[in-house]
């Protein structure tokens, strides 16, 4: 064992100035990638919630539209009628904007 002022004491230092900065620089990067990893997770979350929220939000929207659109077809008994002519354009538009958000949404987060 080597005391101050020994020789071999300044490469001892330094070995452990060495080990001491590796470890400072091992703790930074473990940390960095826990980061990342907490942030991946928060966004599959977050993207989890906005799923289920348009699904739903489609769902309690289309759901009405198909039932109305049905109703108005029965209820006219002719689909020549112009009531029902606008119940059809309509329920057939309606999802179809609907889609091309999503679609127009999902090409817009791959790129």
């Amino acid at each position: 064992m080597t005391h101050a002022g020994q020789p071999g004491s300044e490469s001892l230092l330094r070995d452990t100035e060495r080990t001491c900065a590796v470890a400072q620089r091992t703790k930074q990067v473990i940390f960095a990638s826990q980061g990342v990893l907490v942030d991946r997770k928060l966004c599959r979350k977050r993207t989890r919630a906005l799923a289920i929220f348009f699904a739903a939000f489609v769902l309690l929207g289309v759901t009405p539209l198909v039932w109305w659109t049905f109703d108005t077809v029965i209820a006219g008994e002719h689909p020549g009628e112009l009531s029902s002519q606008i119940a059809l354009w309509f329920a057939t538009l309606c999802p179809a904007l609907i889609a091309s958000v999503l679609v127009a949404g999902w090409l817009r987060d791959e790129k």
